[in-house]
């Protein structure tokens, strides 16, 4: 599920003291979801709610047979995707393998929409290394001045 349109139970909230903003951006609401059911509570989705919401300026592209929609977000937000990617298995995949499983199942579906249909495509990898890079050293929180400067300076 996404932030976006959530509604959480108050209890549980506060069991989990709820959002880690050390996260900053991407994986919040992953976080708050496993830690949810961590604490034995359920995360339910309304399937019949529709929220309007955009992700990123996603295209339409077909390629042997399927359809590819890439979100082409910018180099800083890949760069937060690969970190708090990182910190997240750290987290719950021992816990929550099936989890871990679809989202580095999606992470490499993603690279590929990325490196096939998305522009700044440098920039974008570079972004993904250095997030990587500061997951597995644990860094969090907002993006250091000297990555921000590497991802968003003109080549």
């Amino acid at each position: 599920m996404i932030t976006s349109g959530s509604l959480v139970s108050l209890r549980a909230w506060e069991r989990v003291r709820g959002f880690d903003e050390s996260l900053f951006i991407d994986y919040v609401d992953n976080d708050l979801c496993l830690k949810v059911i961590d604490e034995g509570f359920r995360v339910c989705v309304a399937r019949s709610a529709f929220l309007e919401h955009s992700l990123g300026e996603r295209t339409r592209h077909s390629a042997l047979g399927h359809d590819f929609r890439p979100t082409h977000h910018s180099p800083l937000r890949h760069y937060f995707m690969a970190r708090n990617r990182i910190t997240m298995w750290r987290r719950y995949a021992v816990r929550h393998p099936h989890w871990a499983l679809f989202d580095s199942v999606f992470a490499g579906y993603n690279y590929i929409r990325v490196l096939v249909f998305e522009k700044n495509r440098p920039k974008k990898l570079r972004a993904v290394l250095l997030g990587t890079w500061d997951g597995l050293c644990g860094r969090s929180g907002p993006c250091p001045e000297d990555r921000k400067l590497a991802l968003t300076s003109a080549d």
